[in-house]
């Protein structure tokens, strides 16, 4: 507010006139210099900012990519496009990566996108430590300067190469496709993967990691929605949770993994209520039916992270078991002996796993059931190799079910009761069945019996 005969001060281009009206005056040149290198300084800092969002592309920094890649551990890599921007970072499109391990076996990644987003203000506070990583791209005439060199010998003595990750912000897949295979395995494929991979800003090197999918097939077994959290802290690999969908069941389960050692420290899985239906079906062309439901569970001790080294224990449970004429019901040995047991009905089968050496161990296995109640000792390995070794018994009351000739071909039990075993050996698709051989010589001196006494019969009519 302007009083009467109180001067009032004038600010630096501006001149207040008798009448109290403020009139702009021309700026000294200095002045009007300074307002100049202000305002072309701001407009240099939004051009910038605006350019930093703004991709760029160069066939160049694509071969540049895909040579760092091999030189980083990968056998082979392709990457068709990518786009760099500085606050963005790249992203890489139909990326293609091969890694192939000793003795047989490979990882492949195809991914229709891949980005990698960086720290620039890390990087450039820590240029000497990236100072290799910078002249791959961006080669100097000049070379390597002997102080960046020394920054990057010191950062890799005391972190190794991790010691650049912390300029990195994140890293991620999307839509991507895996394959890993070995010899003489089945491969596993995961299909729909997204990954991200956040890197924290300081060493040690800390990193937070998701996994998701759409499925996840490794031989019989389909995984839906597969999903992972994890973490990478001081060379371990610790997953926090293993989430998905089996057969409609729910998958659930935990590891940590030393990866300089490729040694699984600890873990635990557990599979519950998986339709045998449902899972029965997966294969095509399979006879018979096979319903149900079933649980499993397993804790695994240090071992190698391999599938021939794993060692745990566990058990499963089989509920409401029905196997109408699947293939070891339907075997030739069992259908000349005792046909009626080719229809099988368990209220619960229950046994305990010890896993060595990838053979998982069958001691006790135990089913009540109609007609029998069964007891089985036996192996499997990873391929679905199997034997078992099996007594049934089965109670008085199903001698009419079975028939005369069925039951007198099985041995003597306690209580009225008769009993069988046998040696089944195989695959769960190609099953050999070996009974005792005192129950099929039972059973050929019973049919012949029963052909001797038809034909005396045919003669005294």
């Amino acid at each position: 507010m302007l009083h009467a005969g109180i001067p009032q001060p004038a600010r630096p281009g501006i001149r207040i006139l008798a009448n109290g009206m403020k009139r702009r005056t021309r700026l000294p040149g200095p002045l009007r210099l300074a307002q100049r290198l202000i305002g072309a300084a701001l407009l240099l800092v939004i051009g910038i900012i605006a350019a930093g969002f703004i991709p760029f592309s160069n066939p160049g920094l694509v071969e540049k990519t895909e040579a760092i890649l091999v030189r980083s551990g990968l056998d082979t890599c392709a990457v068709q496009g990518m786009g760099l921007s500085l606050w963005r970072g790249a992203v890489l499109t139909n990326v293609r990566c091969v890694k192939r391990f000793p003795g047989g076996g490979s990882l492949e990644i195809k991914a229709p996108r891949a980005g990698v987003s960086f720290r620039l203000l890390y990087i450039l506070m820590h240029r000497k430590t990236f100072a290799g990583v910078l002249d791959q791209f961006f080669p100097s005439r000049r070379g390597v300067p002997l102080s960046a060199r020394r920054g990057r010998e010191r950062g890799s003595r005391d972190y190794g190469e991790a010691a650049v990750l912390p300029g990195i912000r994140a890293v991620s897949l999307e839509g991507a496709t895996c394959r890993m295979s070995s010899a003489g395995e089945t491969p596993a494929e995961l299909h729909g993967l997204d990954l991200r991979a956040a890197i924290r800003a300081k060493l040690p090197v800390h990193i937070g990691i998701r996994v998701r999918g759409d499925t996840l097939a490794w031989g019989v077994w389909r995984i839906i929605n597969p999903d992972v959290k994890a973490h990478y802290e001081d060379r371990q690999i610790t997953v926090r949770k293993i989430g998905g969908a089996v057969y409609g069941g729910k998958l659930s389960g935990k590891c940590a993994i030393a990866a300089h050692r490729g040694v699984l420290l600890r873990g635990a899985l557990a599979i519950k209520n998986v339709d045998l239906a449902e899972m029965y079906g997966a294969s095509p062309g399979r006879d018979g039916t096979l319903s149900g439901t079933g649980d499993l569970s397993m804790t695994f001790s240090q071992c190698p992270l391999d599938a021939d080294s794993l060692e745990g224990r566990g058990a499963f449970v089989l509920r409401r078991v029905t196997a109408d004429r699947i293939p070891v019901l339907s075997s030739i040995v069992i259908s000349l002996t005792v046909p009626q047991l080719s229809r099988l009905r368990f209220n619960s089968i229950t046994g305990g796993i010890s896993l060595e050496n990838g053979i998982a161990m069958c001691p006790e296995v135990t089913g009540s059931g109609h007609p029998l109640d069964l007891d089985a000792t036996g192996w499997v390995i990873e391929n679905g190799y199997f034997e078992f070794d099996v007594t049934g018994t089965l109670e008085s009351k199903y001698e009419d079910t079975l028939g005369s000739l069925a039951w007198n071909s099985l041995l003597p039990a306690e209580n009225d009761r008769r009993m069988f075993s046998c040696r089944v050996t195989g695959t769960f698709d190609n099953p050999r069945v070996r009974l005792d051989s005192r129950i099929t010589r039972r059973a050929m001196r019973n049919v012949f019996r029963n052909i001797g006494r038809d034909i005396r019969s045919a003669f005294k009519r």
